[in-house]
């Protein structure tokens, strides 16, 4: 009866009453208190790591879209400059070697803005499934009990 009680209280998030039980026994109202108290904890415990992760997971994707926006940047400049010398290697004013150089500066920048927006993606996910993780919590917990 005590645990049943205690089962219902933490399902329903309320501190359990064994008030309504006859002949009661105060050594194991107690003892249901506590582990009553005990799951109640073990649920905020498990509330805040799963927070502080979708933290760290957000500014993970901060960092990587301030990244991205940097190598759009330069994508766009170095593109701009990769033109210009196009021009002048075509016009005999520049040798081919550097403008080979600008197109594989550009080439690696790229790349690394292709990985960056493919490392968004996996960060958006990464929040989607801690968001989950997050809302399904009740929901496990009260199953457990």
């Amino acid at each position: 009866m005590y645990k049943a009680c205690r089962l219902r209280s933490f399902i329903n998030q309320k501190s359990p009453s064994f008030s309504g039980i006859i002949g009661g026994n105060k050594k194991l109202e107690a003892e249901q208190l506590k582990a009553f108290k005990s799951m109640i904890e073990a649920k905020e415990a498990e509330k805040d790591i799963i927070e502080q992760q979708l933290l760290q997971k957000k500014e993970a994707l901060n960092i990587l879209e301030a990244k991205k926006t940097t190598l759009d940047s330069n994508v766009k400049l170095i593109a701009e400059e990769k033109n210009l010398k196009r021009q002048l290697v075509e016009k005999g004013h520049l040798s081919k070697f550097k403008y080979i150089q600008i197109q594989k500066q550009y080439n690696d920048t790229n790349g690394l803005l292709k990985e960056t927006e493919s490392a968004i993606v996996q960060a958006k996910n990464s929040i989607d499934e801690y968001q989950d993780r997050l809302e399904s919590l009740s929901a496990r917990h009260v199953d457990e009990a």
